[in-house]
């Protein structure tokens, strides 16, 4: 019954960390104690956190939820320039 939990545990945490990265976070692992590992993002700017418990599997935490903070700040600026660019290029910012 043991191992058959610790395989749960380890499909539902690689299941979330597919998950954070759809979401555009670039989970890196903070610490790993016994039957919880936390996770982190690796953005500078973003402050989320994710963690995975073995004993009930259990993965919880903003990561899995929420897009990046600093990777919607940047894309969005991206987009920005594009768009300036775009506009200039058009004839149409004066």
């Amino acid at each position: 019954m043991g191992a058959e939990r610790t395989r749960e545990a380890k499909k539902l945490e690689k299941a979330s960390l597919r998950r954070a990265r759809m979401h555009g976070h670039s989970p890196q692992l903070i610490t790993e104690s016994g039957v919880l590992r936390l996770y982190g993002c690796a953005e500078r700017k973003c402050t989320q956190l994710l963690e995975a418990w073995d004993m009930p599997p259990v993965a919880a935490g903003a990561m899995i939820h929420t897009g990046c903070e600093a990777r919607l700040k940047r894309n969005s600026v991206v987009r920005l320039r594009r768009k300036i660019w775009l506009l200039i290029r058009e004839g149409r910012w004066t």
